[in-house]
This record gives C-alpha cells, sequence and structure tokens, in this order.
C-alpha cells in the first residue's frame, strides 16, 4: 500500500510520466491481488469456525430472527368502540377490512 502510495504521489506532480503510470498499474495490480488474498483468508477462516461450532450459530440465528419478527408483530388493536382486542382472528379481520377500504 505504501509503495502505491508514493508512485501516485509522484503523479501528483508528473502525470505525464508514462513509467509512472506503468508503475501505478503494476503496484494497484499488486495491491487488489493481496487485497483480495486476505479477503479470501479472512473468509476461509470465518467458515472454518463457522463449520467448527456447528448448528449452534444457526439455532441463535433462527432465535434473533424469529424475536425480531416478533417486535413487529401485531399483538393488538383498537376496535371500532375504541376497545383493545387481543385475539388475532379479529385483528386479522380488522387490517383486511382496512386494506379493503384503501383500495375502494
Amino acid at each position: 500500500m505504501e509503495a502505491l502510495n508514493v508512485v501516485q504521489e509522484k503523479l501528483q506532480t508528473d502525470p505525464l510520466n508514462i513509467a509512472l503510470h506503468e508503475e501505478d498499474k503494476v503496484k494497484y495490480e499488486k495491491y487488489m491481488h493481496t487485497s483480495y488474498m486476505v479477503e479470501s483468508f479472512l473468509h476461509q477462516q470465518s467458515k472454518a469456525k463457522w463449520l467448527k461450532m456447528g448448528d449452534d450459530c444457526t439455532t441463535y440465528l433462527f432465535v434473533v430472527i424469529k424475536h425480531k419478527r416478533l417486535q413487529q408483530a401485531l399483538t393488538q388493536v383498537k376496535d371500532d368502540k375504541s376497545e383493545w382486542q387481543y385475539n388475532q382472528n379479529v385483528i386479522a379481520t380488522k387490517i383486511l377490512r382496512l386494506n379493503y377500504s384503501r383500495v375502494n
């Protein structure tokens, strides 16, 4: 990375230098290849840890997803008499009627 920065700084002072452009291209390609290799290594390392841990992570993930869905779920709604309704069938009917009235 440092070598690439040095070449790019030189290019700032001499932008028409073809040799610097070639050197910049080589250094950039080397940097990108190295960056890709590091990312690939980290990906393999995390995958190895995941496989070693087994399904514990999957179970945890599904618990988190279920919790998030429950946080977003409607558990109560006020009816036409301004009374709270907790019955899921009543809530579903109320939502369907509301959406139907918006369409028509």
